[in-house]
């Protein structure tokens, strides 16, 4: 079996991450992986010279071979044509209405058919799907704690944004109660005092009590969460990511617990690909965007 490398990008609020996937395997390849800061508040040409870059840097190995690149990008974005719809959020408004796929074509000298755009709560779930916690299963459901909550599905055939962010729950919706700012609401509550996420929460010092008392508390919410979903679609796992889930330690006893009471039979997992895991599923969008392509010319031919 020849090997099918593909470039897999995942662009969050903070960095971009890029590497070379291998889509045999549903890894990616030792080596090829980069890591760079990104200013989302910077203009557009400061955050598409930073994303040519770092692609750049992943398929240096190749010597010039031209290969599909899969993007993870949040939303919302018309993923189709590769134009950013984001227009209300503190974070890449320079890109509002930019055909990112031509730009970044033109900046790396490849054809834009090439490049290929997921969300990326589908690519996460995409990436674990390919060659992570749950590969290739069925059914199955993927949640992103973190900033905010990404989740997708897959029933039959490709993974589809399941869009729950903005979902009812308790006296809001499912982001209130599922994100990093949930635990630094709570903690203010209950202290008086201001933390910026949930890294710094587990570093306190002296407030192992308090710290407990919130994950306990999370564990719930995400608990009645996953019970909702499993209860309704009856998934045969849903696999947790992003990360809120590196603290995993400390709320999945609790999680274990409820779910045995509220959802008894659900099953969940933690991302084994973790912060590779949305770079992996966007390379494998694309692998499939170019074998479909490919396939289609062949029998037109």
């Amino acid at each position: 079996m020849n090997t099918l490398l593909v470039l897999g990008a995942d662009i969050g609020g903070s960095h971009i991450s890029t590497s070379l996937v291998n889509i045999n395997e549903g890894l990616p390849v030792a080596g090829s992986g980069v890591r760079l800061e990104l200013n989302s508040r910077g203009t557009a040409t400061e955050i598409l010279s930073t994303c040519s870059a770092a692609i750049r840097q992943s398929l240096a190995s190749l010597n010039g071979k031209h290969v599909p690149v899969g993007i993870a990008m949040p939303g919302p974005f018309d993923y189709d044509n590769g134009v950013s719809l984001i227009r209300d959020q503190d974070k890449f408004r320079a890109l509002y209405q930019l055909d990112m796929k031509n730009e970044l074509a033109s900046l790396l000298s490849i054809d834009a058919s090439l490049i290929h755009f997921m969300n990326d709560a589908c690519a996460f779930l995409e990436g674990e799907i390919l060659g992570g916690a749950v590969k290739s299963e069925y059914n199955v459901m993927g949640i992103t704690l973190g900033t905010g909550l990404g989740s997708a599905f897959r029933a039959e055939g490709d993974v589809q944004d399941a869009d729950l962010w903005c979902a009812p729950y308790k006296n809001g919706i499912a982001e209130d109660y599922l994100s990093t700012r949930w635990f630094a609401g709570r903690y203010e509550e209950l202290t008086g005092k201001k933390i910026t996420g949930v890294k710094e929460l587990t570093q306190l010092e002296g407030e192992e009590r308090i710290i407990a008392e919130i994950f306990t508390e999370f564990a719930e919410n995400l608990g009645g969460f996953i019970a909702s979903q499993y209860n309704l679609h009856g998934y045969n796992n849903i696999v947790i990511g992003g990360n809120i889930a590196k603290a995993s330690g400390l709320f999945v006893p609790h999680l274990n617990s409820y779910l045995g009471e509220h959802a008894n039979g659900a099953k969940y997992c933690l991302s084994s690909l973790g912060e590779n895991a949305a770079l992996t599923g966007a390379a494998g969008m694309a692998g499939k965007h170019s074998k479909r392509f490919v396939e289609t010319a062949e029998k037109q031919g």
